[in-house]
């Protein structure tokens, strides 16, 4: 009996050791952002990846939304209150805790990619070093499980055929709430204006499709002289298809958006002309170094 006690203590302190906890919360984005960080350290200590749904406050009161990706099989998604009730069960059995990481900043810590055992994370993690060596393992995660279908599907035919470029423009709460559009701030019609020329200029018969979460204000503000699509019935849940499209642009011009930011990077073209805004916060204080890959252009 001893003997069977003394196993299960050290099956179960193995299986708590080796547990990769990440806090999802914020936008699509965001969460793409934390799970790639949770997915590449779960393949370094070989351990599960336990996804927490979390409600941090007014920048981030968004529900779970990367079910609409494949994800990896090792991945589990827990409410905070099925992961307090297991690790109050396993700690109780086992009498030993867990190391919580708080991010500190926006910029780049590689000591994080070292981290071992019990391993609970929280932050934004906003940047492809976290996850840049495992790339294709990413973009396989974050295949979507549904195939487009009816005008996305006709559209995505049209982006395959031609010099396609996507232009993201975030409005939404980065407008209408103060405190949100005092942090990050909004990218205007001059950026787009600069943006427009630079792949213009880099671009033989360019296509402009244009994606927003405020398509109506894009439609009355931003249009230039060559082609221009507009597409505007993706909307709510559905939003995440915008970024699906987005990605399979041959060249991208993205707002200061997580969102934008993804669709540019799930784009396998290695020939991709990236536009990204060089102020990504209105916040000065906040390092965003390592946000913009190498070879994106900041303007």
């Amino acid at each position: 009996m001893g003997e069977n006690c003394g196993k299960l203590r050290g099956a179960v302190s193995e299986v708590v050791k080796k547990m990769i906890t990440v806090d999802v919360f914020g936008g699509l984005g965001n969460q793409m952002f934390q799970y790639a960080l949770g997915r590449h350290l779960s393949i370094r200590n070989k351990s599960p990846l336990i996804l927490r749904p979390v409600d941090v406050g007014a920048f981030s009161k968004r529900p779970y939304a990367l079910g609409c990706f494949k994800l990896s099989p090792e991945a589990r998604v827990v409410s905070g209150a099925q992961r307090t009730g297991l690790r109050e069960r396993l700690r109780s059995l086992l009498g030993r805790g867990e190391v919580f990481v708080r991010e500190k900043g926006f910029s780049f810590d590689s000591r994080i990619l070292e981290l071992k055992g019990d391993v609970h994370l929280h932050g934004y993690w906003q940047s492809e070093k976290y996850f840049k060596d495992i790339r294709e393992t990413i973009l396989e995660d974050f295949t979507p499980i549904r195939p487009l279908r009816g005008r996305n599907q006709k559209v995505l035919d049209e982006i395959g055929s031609s010099s396609s470029i996507s232009v993201h423009v975030r409005r939404g709460d980065y407008v209408i709430d103060p405190q949100t559009n005092k942090f990050h701030g909004i990218c205007g019609p001059e950026y787009y204006k600069k943006a427009v020329e630079i792949i213009a200029k880099k671009v033989k018969s360019p296509v402009f499709y244009f994606f927003s979460d405020d398509i109506d204000w894009v439609k009355n503000n931003l249009r230039t002289k060559f082609k221009n699509v507009y597409v505007d019935w993706n909307q709510g849940d559905q939003s995440f298809v915008d970024m699906q499209l987005m990605s399979h642009c041959r060249h991208h011009i993205l707002a200061n958006s997580s969102f934008s930011w993804w669709g540019a990077w799930l784009n396998r073209n290695p020939h991709k002309i990236v536009v990204a805004p060089e102020r990504w916060f209105q916040e000065r204080s906040l390092d965003t170094r390592d946000l913009i890959p190498e070879g994106w252009l900041k303007i």
